[in-house]
């Protein structure tokens, strides 16, 4: 299953020249960057899951890799963010705002429903309506079940910094090509040397060869990761071992040993298990909108 989740990769991921349009300005890296910042604002309003974050700026990459935009047209890289994070929400939230309800914090423009709708469509035919992606997300709980990391006992610090290291790439465009597989097992193996600086080396070992996943590409994402992202508070020197028993806790289902045959059960069952931020008790906030379009088609 693992194997063919590896294979499935390439349909969930932007076209190869995606990193070059933006150094060569075909596509405004500013806008890219406002864009997953205010998803990011989103996410923390409504208390998302990662998932629904990393889907929602995974469909705006490809989107974007696929589409040609409009230069000088800011509502629309709006318009996409709102339909983006409405297509991932209704995924994998099991609470979802309305469209104007989710249009949150200082937005230039707000969008009608009916707007957003069309922008889905155009959305979900572009990506062939393959919403349903492999990600970082769906080798976790299998990695950490290789390290004897999975059940009850997990740390709860190891995968909070798995899933900050995992959101926090999708900000940086250097990271917006490498293979999902790879990220997971590098973001695994830098928060093991994190927390578990005695252990780090054996970890690592096992976390090579635990996926199909050629060993260059492993530690070309592990590099970046420890250049780009690390901060410096994160080191083996400060690292804090913190272990607690979880049973009620979601973070204590991310026992995979179970893994269906089947590649699109095994991803939800895996992805499922990282959705460690959602609150299913703590209401929607409201706010009043003007129901009324604020920009320009011409």
């Amino acid at each position: 299953a693992i194997r063919v989740l590896i294979e499935e990769e390439d349909s969930h991921m932007t076209e190869e020249d995606y990193l070059e349009r933006f150094k060569s300005t075909n596509l405004d890296a500013a806008s890219r960057g406002d864009a997953v910042d205010w998803i990011f604002k989103v996410q923390a309003y409504y208390n998302f899951g990662p998932l629904t974050t990393y889907l929602s700026i995974n469909y705006l990459d490809r989107f974007l890799s696929r589409h040609q935009m409009v230069p000088g047209k800011d509502w629309m890289f709006q318009l996409l963010s709102v339909a983006c994070v409405s297509l991932a929400s209704k995924m994998e939230e099991p609470k979802v705002p309305s469209l104007l309800d989710l249009q949150v914090g200082k937005v230039k423009y707000v969008f009608e429903a009916r707007t957003i709708q069309r922008m889905e469509l155009l959305i979900l035919s572009t990506l062939k309506w393959r919403l349903s992606s492999v990600t970082p997300f769906t080798y976790i709980g299998y990695l950490l079940q290789k390290i004897g990391m999975a059940g009850p006992l997990m740390p709860i610090a190891l995968v909070a910094r798995i899933t900050e290291l995992v959101l926090r790439s999708c900000k940086v465009m250097e990271f917006v090509l490498l293979r999902p597989s790879a990220l997971a097992v590098a973001s695994v193996i830098c928060a093991c040397e994190e927390l578990f600086p005695a252990h780090a080396i054996s970890y690592k070992e096992v976390l090579f060869s635990a996926l199909p996943v050629r060993k260059e590409i492993i530690t070309e994402s592990y590099q970046l990761i420890r250049e780009l992202l690390i901060h410096p508070f994160w080191t083996s020197k400060n690292a804090v071992y913190r272990s607690q028993s979880v049973p009620q806790s979601p973070v204590g289902v991310l026992d995979v040993a179970c893994l269906s045959s089947d590649s699109d059960s095994t991803r939800r069952s895996l992805e499922s298990t990282m959705n460690i931020y959602t609150s299913e008790t703590q209401p929607f906030k409201k706010r009043k909108f003007v129901q009324q379009e604020h920009y320009k088609t011409q």
